[in-house]
């Protein structure tokens, strides 16, 4: 209650308006320092292509998470923290896996191509099983390591924590991961929106991709396809945003830059709030 007027006023919490500012502003500074300081990884953009090309999606997303608990030598861990290599259990774990014959057959079907393997590594005195994904399909980026030198334009930051956040949503299955992925090998340099031409640097030559386009693309049908674009979402903003402007008769496509990225430094956050937060969608 207003003292000095009487009125009753519905509040969301008893912080005063004071407190609610500061307490606001502490969490948005929080969230800047947490996404800019966000490990990622960078995924090829062409292996969709190469050794990729016959996994179905849901293997590919499986093999996505995975890639988002890479070490510098593209080692798996189960945390950036972690002295071991993960372990079989682990791997099981983090994959949301429930059958031992599940997980066999998906890394039978990685080993058999070459992108997953196994190899013992020394670790304070013992031997341990370790697996390791080929940096034909990703890597991490360490002033010092063996990656360092690896040229990024052909890659895109895979934003590792978002990526893990996005697939722990227990209405997020593996093929959505998988769905994610296949998107890749569009993503524009500049504008982080889907294209024909995602590394032409003219603008103006950009061939933007259709809800249509992405489609064929990905091997579903349109309808399917726009569910999926409206259907994945993380941190209560949709992971693909679809623009319409002008004249435009077909949506074009944009994927949240805290999921994945092309450009060098941190995403902006100015902006893209506007387009990717369900609640601005009608």
């Amino acid at each position: 209650m207003d003292i000095e007027t009487g009125e009753i006023i519905e509040v969301a919490s008893y912080r005063t308006e004071a407190q609610q500012r500061a307490y606001q502003e502490h969490k948005k500074r929080e969230s800047l320092i947490s996404k800019s300081d966000a490990p990622f990884l960078f995924t090829q953009m062409d292996a969709i292509e190469g050794g990729l090309a016959k996994l179905n999606n849901k293997d590919l997303g499986y093999f996505l998470v995975m890639q988002t608990y890479i070490d510098y030598k593209n080692m798996l861990k189960v945390s950036a923290d972690s002295k071991m290599p993960m372990t079989t259990l682990e791997l099981q774990d983090v994959l949301k896996i429930k059958s031992d014959n599940t997980l066999r057959g998906l890394l039978k079907r990685l080993k058999d191509k070459g992108i997953v393997y196994q190899e013992k590594v020394e670790l304070y005195g013992k031997s341990h099983k370790a697996y390791f994904i080929s940096d034909e399909y990703c890597f991490r980026k360490g002033s010092g390591g063996a990656n360092s030198k690896i040229k990024t334009d052909g890659a895109v930051k895979v934003f590792m924590d978002t990526l893990q956040a996005v697939y722990a949503q227990e209405e997020i299955q593996p093929a959505d991961i998988g769905f994610m992925y296949k998107t890749i090998p569009f993503i524009h340099y500049d504008s982080n929106m889907l294209a024909v031409n995602p590394s032409e640097r003219e603008y103006s030559q950009v061939k933007h991709l259709t809800i249509k386009d992405l489609a064929d693309a990905v091997g579903l049908s349109r309808e399917k396809t726009a569910i999926k674009l409206a259907s994945i979402v993380w941190d209560n903003k949709f992971v693909f945003a679809r623009i319409k402007t002008g004249y435009a008769k077909e949506y074009q496509i944009k994927v949240n830059p805290f999921v994945f990225y092309r450009k060098a430094g941190n995403p902006k956050t100015l902006g893209y709030e506007f387009y990717v937060t369900p609640d601005n969608v009608q």
